[in-house]
């Protein structure tokens, strides 16, 4: 199988006030006091914040947080909340595109149309590109007017609704540019092609064999 190069980024993280499993850290090392300065001078505690951990080895050196969870509620940020993984999540969606390829359920040259038959332009937009950026399907947060109703609770179709109809930036496989509504349709070709929605299959190829139990 052909080596694809995949690119993710992070966008802001919100704490959401989850409990993780907490792990084990050491007694206090002398370092200690310098992590939490570190911490602390860079997020004040009433300002979005930030969790930190220190490790060396398998010890977990320092573990803290500071700053502020939600501006909004006023909720304190604490080292065992769960984060949204933002654009993270891209990660284990190109692992699933290929997992599933693999296993004959998809090609990465498969065009978008086989999966989303009515999809504009989709005999000319394959997998790859997807995978790749190189689609040229417009980035759906950089449509005006979009991060107004960015906190909406909306499903795939709705969200792929937003986009799809706007015209290609470029032709398929001309250059590279970030494209968020690429990884929204992987998504939506990860789904057709298992019988599975997205966080399920997820959850049950990826994070249940890796014991990944706070994801």
């Amino acid at each position: 199988m052909r080596k694809i190069l995949i690119f993710t980024s992070l966008l802001p993280l919100l704490a959401a006030p989850t409990v993780a499993q907490e792990p084990a850290v050491s007694t206090a090392p002398a370092s200690t006091v310098s992590y939490e300065e570190v911490l602390t001078n860079a997020y004040a505690a009433d300002e979005p914040g930030a969790v930190a951990l220190v490790a060396r080895g398998e010890e977990v050196q320092y573990r803290g947080a500071s700053g502020m969870a939600s501006l909004e509620l006023g909720v304190p940020l604490q080292p065992d909340m769960v984060f949204e993984l933002g654009s993270i999540t891209k990660q284990f969606t190109a692992a699933a595109i290929l997992m599933l390829a693999k296993e004959g359920e998809l090609s990465l040259d498969d065009p978008l149309a086989r999966f989303l038959p009515d999809y504009p332009n989709g005999d000319s937009i394959t997998v790859e590109h997807l995978l790749t950026h190189t689609s040229g399907v417009v980035n759906y947060t950089d449509i005006p007017g979009y991060i107004d109703e960015a906190r909406s609770d909306i499903g795939v179709e709705e969200l792929i609704d937003v986009f799809r109809d706007q015209p290609l930036e470029f032709e398929p496989g001309e250059r590279f540019a970030y494209s968020n509504s690429g990884y929204v349709l992987l998504g939506a070709i990860i789904e057709k092609a298992s019988g599975k929605d997205y966080a399920r299959f997820i959850e049950e190829r990826i994070f249940q064999p890796l014991g990944m139990e706070n994801s």
